[in-house]
């Protein structure tokens, strides 16, 4: 792995939640959240992540570096500086003329469904 992205996520839940150990000591981790989740020295429930968490301070950080955006915001300014903004902005348009899912009844693309998804696992989250 040359580099890893970790977007929008509490890394509470295994076993996403272990991905941080799952790539080599010198490979660059980039959070992309709106808080510093999955630190080393988090002592929170319901997880410690000891050696393998986030270190964004320190002496010993080398690696790791954690952008305060939400995913949209923090991904648009990614492409851009790596001159990905035309591509983006293609795979914008063709998620948004995807056709309609007939749920229950009801007519919902597939953004929206991935929408109340996310909106029940954030809900069962924060139930912990």
């Amino acid at each position: 792995c040359d580099l890893l992205l970790v977007m929008g996520t509490s890394l509470k839940v295994m076993p996403f939640a272990g991905i941080l150990g799952k790539v080599g000591p010198l490979c660059p981790r980039l959070l992309l959240n709106r808080e510093a989740v999955g630190l080393h020295d988090q002592e929170e429930p319901p997880m410690f992540f000891g050696n393998i968490g986030f270190r964004f301070d320190g002496a010993d950080r080398y690696r790791d570096v954690h952008v305060a955006a939400d995913c949209d915001a923090g991904v648009t300014s990614l492409a851009d500086l790596l001159g990905w903004t035309p591509e983006l902005q293609a795979l914008e348009a063709a998620a948004s003329s995807r056709p309609k899912a007939d749920v229950g009844g009801e007519e919902e693309s597939l953004d929206e469904l991935i929408f109340k998804q996310q909106a029940h696992q954030k809900a069962f989250e924060d139930g912990l």
